[in-house]
């Protein structure tokens, strides 16, 4: 099983695991990866996923839930993300 996951690093240095986004009272969109699919394939399927949420919803606030946290940021502060 491939163990990729979604980072996010924040502007004061820290980073956290991110599992799912959502913009403020909107659905989760769930950043686990794929089952049955090369490692690049996961990868590149979830960096899409997050580059066309962060393009329709980057105006609003953005809340990143991880395994055991979760993180409101305003407009205008999200984080950068990697996928590894």
């Amino acid at each position: 099983m491939t163990q990729l996951r979604v980072t996010a690093l924040m502007a004061d240095g820290q980073t956290m695991q991110v599992t799912a986004v959502t913009a403020w009272q909107e659905q989760w969109t769930t950043l686990e990866p794929a089952e049955g699919k090369s490692e690049d394939e996961i990868r590149k399927g979830l960096a899409e996923t997050l580059r066309a949420y962060l393009a329709e919803n980057g105006e609003r606030p953005l809340v990143l839930r991880g395994p055991d946290s979760v993180i409101v940021c305003p407009p205008g502060n999200i984080p950068q993300f990697r996928v590894r």
